[in-house]
């Protein structure tokens, strides 16, 4: 524990969080990473640019990690890297509320067993933290501007979508249905779902059948959570 603790106070995490972690007992699950699979994770990150501001802190011991960000717009935040789907967007605001949540639900065995309600983003409340989320998002937008890397376009646009509030959604997500990258454009579609967006029904609709392949199906889903929001039945 305490190779990770150094690493974090250098990377300027709160004491508060640094002390949580400290005090975190590994169970089936989220399981601490030794120095030796730590250093290993941590030389794996260094050979791609998507994973440059994060730090991995636990695993699932099935070769999916729990991660934090270190550094850039998302600092403080804790994501999910699994080894079968690239996604790197914030599910938690900060290290202690990823790890109060671990906390709170001791028959939770890994992030699948979570149920949406228990992360902070996506989410369908307008939260506390709006403004600086409002500037974070701003950031994220000039770093996917300037975005080479696909894998790391890709992860921005995640991340800003992410973050975005169900005020703004008209104006954040939206314009990504019709992104050319398809894991994107399937997010956005998603997550529309998941905030049950009616405005956006018509294009869903629509994108039924010229969305990318995996954006189909996708928009279907989505249309019914909609409809399912009205207390109504789609065909």
């Amino acid at each position: 524990m305490v190779h990770l603790e150094a690493v974090l106070r250098r990377h300027g995490i709160a004491d508060a969080d640094v002390a949580k972690l400290a005090a975190f007992e590994s169970r089936n699950g989220f399981s601490v990473l030794s120095k030796d699979e730590f250093d290993e994770m941590r030389k794996y990150f260094g050979d791609f640019p998507v994973y440059q501001f994060l730090v991995p802190l636990l695993t699932d011991n099935n070769s999916n990690y729990y991660c934090l960000y270190v550094d850039g717009p998302l600092k403080n935040m804790t994501c999910y890297l699994n080894h079968e789907e690239l996604d790197l967007a914030p599910r938690f605001r900060s290290l202690a509320s990823f790890l109060d949540a671990v906390a709170d639900y001791p028959h939770r065995f890994g992030m699948d067993d979570f149920e949406a309600r228990f992360f902070d983003f996506p989410s369908r409340e307008v939260s506390p933290n709006y403004a600086q989320d409002q500037e974070i998002i701003s950031v994220l937008y000039q770093m996917l501007a300037a975005a080479t890397d696909d894998d790391q376009r890709t992860q921005t646009a995640f991340a800003l979508m992410a973050l975005a509030s169900p005020a703004d959604l008209e104006a954040v997500i939206y314009p990504f249905l019709d992104d050319e990258d398809m894991y994107v454009q399937e997010r956005a579609i998603r997550l529309l779902g998941f905030h049950a967006y009616k405005p956006a029904a018509a294009k869903l609709k629509a994108l039924t059948t010229n969305a990318h392949p995996n954006g189909r199906l996708a928009a279907r889903i989505a249309l019914q959570k909609i409809a399912d929001s009205r207390g109504l039945n789609c065909h």
